[in-house]
């Protein structure tokens, strides 16, 4: 928190006591100031209210290890995979064939592991792999930066439409992005005039030439095609770049046909 939410935090402070018939002396309030200093007041604020809401706990007034201990329970919950979960999706991930949901934590512990992967050391690999990924993860919710899953797409196409529908039945993917995504697997079995390019590139089909869609549709997929193969973050972040373009031109589509 910063020195200007001193007041805000008095307040919210001072509400939740009150819930125990209790009152809040200045000295404590610095205490408990000092102590969730670390944490951002919209943290601190939903640590305390996840205390009331407690059966157990919330049946005493909290005190600042309570009000941390339910931000870092929350942290936990956010949907980022433990370590040995993480570890066995980079293993598939490296199977360039397998289409697989990664994370930007994933991709990196396996960046560092790599070395050691390539020289078939897979205990010290996955040593490296599981610190770095605690590492990321931890940097990760510090800074409150949410969790979200990414499609890396394998060279099997004969998998990618079945792993993009499990990705969007398990929540792993919202229905806008798995259409988008579907619609560009579907496009690169289609050859001639380049139907399913017009149909991409939605609301810009009556500007463009057939030449210049077909071009703007071939650099797209050139833009994957090379993040795909990055190892570094900003090829990873090149990827969802392009991938929410398509989600966009799919967005257009279908606003288009229910017109």
């Amino acid at each position: 928190m910063q020195p200007e939410d001193r007041k805000e935090f008095n307040s919210l402070l001072i509400t939740a006591m009150a819930v125990y018939e209790r009152q809040i002396t200045a000295q404590l309030g610095d205490l408990f100031f000092a102590a969730l200093g670390a944490y951002t007041l919209d943290q601190v604020r939903n640590g305390i209210a996840a205390h009331l809401q407690d059966p157990a706990d919330g049946r005493f007034s909290p005190k600042p290890a309570d009000v941390i201990r339910q931000i870092m329970n929350a942290k936990a919950s956010d949907g980022r995979p433990g370590r040995d979960e993480a570890w066995s999706i980079a293993q598939r991930a490296r199977d360039e064939s397998e289409t697989v949901m990664v994370s930007d934590e994933i991709l990196g512990a396996l960046a560092i592991a790599q070395p050691l992967l390539d020289m078939r050391d897979k205990v010290a690999a996955r040593m490296a792999f599981v610190e770095a990924y605690d590492r990321l993860v931890a940097e990760k919710r510090a800074s409150g930066q949410p969790f979200e899953w990414n499609v890396s797409l394998g060279t099997d196409k004969s998998r990618r439409g079945p792993a993009i529908e499990a990705a969007k039945v398990a929540g792993l993917l919202t229905a806008p992005r798995a259409v988008a995504l579907l619609e560009m697997h579907a496009e690169e079995r289609i050859t001639g005039d380049g139907l399913a390019i017009v149909a991409l590139i939605g609301s810009d089909r009556k500007k463009l030439s057939s030449d210049e869609m077909r071009a703007r549709w071939k650099n797209l997929r050139s833009t994957i095609s090379t993040a795909k193969q990055g190892k570094h973050l900003q090829a990873q972040q090149d990827l969802k770049d392009a991938e929410r373009e398509l989600e966009e031109l799919a967005r257009i589509k279908k606003s288009e046909e229910q017109e």
